[in-house]
């Protein structure tokens, strides 16, 4: 059937029924390709900020543990201010400026001295400890920024994987169904170009071709009632033997029974025996 398809264009058809699958085929892994070299590339950016995003998580959890056992704890509070360097200095001041403005008013040995210099020092330890809450928040929030920016780098790495693999998903389908359809198509031109034959009026027994340039190994067998040389021989191509005429020799006695198409020679087996 494949030297008839190939008569009747159907062998054209289906290789190009199959060099268009190959190509899109080919375009697939191209595309393929390219979206894993785009993955890589998107990956590789964003990796800094995740690693950066990473490597600032221990110190946001010890930030956030320090200022909450800072603001839960009194002691902690009293430790900060006392271990403060600033703290003896400054309340070294307050209380010399404190005892030179009582001392003006007469009242350096009073109770009120000693309550003032209380409040002093007491107002000056919860502005320390207020300094240093405000710079443990600024840390964390600095700490937090970065590690949302490395969340985002994360979470931006896996949406461009999961879209990845859909769009290579989506074109191995594509692939697959030009492949598939390249296939088909060969079929199909290959069953439209037998059918073509069929339709020509010819006879079943003419698609076995009697054209003696398409036949090997002839061996001349003796002659038929009619007067025919019968003959053994094999298709090209095709190892199997057959027994038959030659187109040719039919075609000499017969002109009418021989059908030429394409420039191949058939028997017209109908026309043949009705001679």
């Amino acid at each position: 059937m494949s030297i008839i398809s190939d008569l009747f264009g159907g062998g054209d058809a289906a290789d190009a029924s199959k060099e268009a699958a190959g190509v899109q085929s080919a375009a697939t892994q191209e595309a393929t390709a390219f979206q894993r070299e785009a993955l890589a590339t998107t990956r590789a950016d964003l990796q800094p900020f995740r690693a950066a995003g990473e490597a600032g998580l221990p110190g946001l959890s010890k930030s956030v543990s320090s200022l909450s056992d800072l603001a839960n704890d009194p002691n902690k509070q009293v430790s900060l201010v006392k271990d403060n360097p600033f703290f003896k200095l400054l309340a070294d001041d307050a209380q010399s400026r404190l005892f030179a403005n009582q001392a003006a008013k007469g009242k350096v040995g009073s109770g009120e001295t000693a309550k003032a210099l209380q409040n002093s020092l007491l107002l000056l330890g919860q502005d320390l400890l207020n300094q240093d809450v405000n710079r443990k928040n600024t840390a964390i929030n600095q700490q937090f920024n970065l590690a949302t920016l490395g969340a985002n780098a994360a979470a931006r790495q896996g949406t461009a994987t999961a879209n990845t693999a859909s769009n290579i998903s989506n074109l191995a389908t594509e692939g697959a169904n030009a492949t598939a359809a390249g296939i088909v198509g060969a079929a199909n031109a290959k069953t439209a170009a037998t059918n073509s034959a069929i339709n020509t009026g010819m006879s079943a027994a003419a698609l076995f071709l009697s054209d003696k340039r398409l036949k090997t190994d002839i061996r001349k067998l003796g002659k038929d009632d009619i007067g025919l040389n019968v003959y053994a021989f094999k298709y090209k191509g095709d190892d199997k033997r057959r027994v038959g005429h030659m187109a040719q020799d039919v075609e000499k006695k017969f002109p009418d029974a021989v059908k030429t198409i394409r420039d191949i020679k058939f028997i017209d087996y109908g026309e043949l025996h009705a001679n």
